[in-house]
Order: structure tokens, then C-alpha cells, then sequence
């Protein structure tokens, strides 16, 4: 799904995980699969280009959810985050819960980030802290009302 430059969107799935979309932005939904009897399910996301965030839901197995961008991995623990590709790389941001970032797929260092933490993976593999006021905004993914970042399980 892409994004034009003056849209956004909400999808929320049926475990109540939410993926908010900025504004030219593009994103590929491989799956997401879930049974609400066992709470379990699974699903992997591509964050190719521009500003997302990401609200997990009741699904239990987050391990089981493989969120990717063209330079790193994401592992996710109960989490509430935003997700900027662009040119440079990738950087994220965490709100509530961690995220383990694997630069390029796990063959560099990995660095685990908490709440009010957000870190930079370039296109070469190599991890930065970055201060969250340098992390770009965008009223799609940081916007007020249902969705405002403040949910995370």
C-alpha cells in the first residue's frame, strides 16, 4: 500500500494491532493471521519507504510478528513505536514496550531500545542513538485521538 503525500491511514486488525501510515509512505502486508481463541497468530510487514507507527494488539506470540525495512529486523515485546524509512536508513522510535533492532538482517550489532529511546540503522548497518526531537513527525502517524500512540500492550 502507498500513501500520497498529503494522505495517511489507520489499518487495525482484528487483535486490535494498529499500523498508522503517513504520508508517502509505502508499506507491504505479507500476512496477518490471527486466532482470537488462542490469541496467537502470526504476520510480517514491510516498512519500505516514509513515517509509520506501530501499535501491538492481544496477539500473544509477538515473536511470531516479523516487521522488516530495507536495512534491519524488528523484534517487538508489548510495544508502541514509530517506524521513519528513508534514504539514510531506517530510524525508530519507542514510545512503550522495547523493539530489538537487527541491522541487516541480524549480521551486525543488535541493540535493544525502551520507552523514550530511538536509534538510527543507516544503509551500512551501522546503529546511532538519536534524540527523539530529531525524529521526524508526521500527523498521519502522531496525531491525536483513537490510535494517538498512548495504546500499546
Amino acid at each position: 500500500m502507498t500513501t500520497p503525500d498529503a494522505g495517511s491511514t489507520v489499518l487495525t486488525f482484528q487483535d486490535t494491532t494498529e499500523l498508522r501510515v503517513g504520508g508517502s509512505s509505502t508499506v507491504v502486508l505479507d500476512h496477518f493471521v490471527y486466532d482470537p481463541g488462542s490469541r496467537t497468530g502470526d504476520a510480517a510487514i514491510n516498512f519500505s519507504k516514509g513515517i509509520f507507527r506501530f501499535v501491538t494488539g492481544d496477539i500473544q506470540n509477538k515473536s511470531n510478528v516479523k516487521l522488516t525495512t530495507p536495512t534491519t529486523s524488528l523484534t517487538i515485546r508489548g510495544t508502541n513505536f514509530k517506524v521513519v524509512v528513508n534514504d539514510a536508513g531506517t530510524i525508530v522510535a519507542v514510545t512503550k514496550g522495547h523493539v530489538e533492532l537487527k541491522p541487516c538482517g541480524g549480521t551486525a550489532e543488535t541493540r535493544l531500545l525502551g520507552p523514550g529511546e530511538a536509534a538510527a540503522v543507516s544503509t551500512a548497518c551501522t546503529v546511532k542513538a538519536v534524540a527523539l526531537s530529531d525524529v521526524p513527525t508526521d500527523s498521519g502517524t502522531d496525531g491525536g485521538g483513537l490510535g494517538d500512540g498512548t495504546r500499546g500492550n
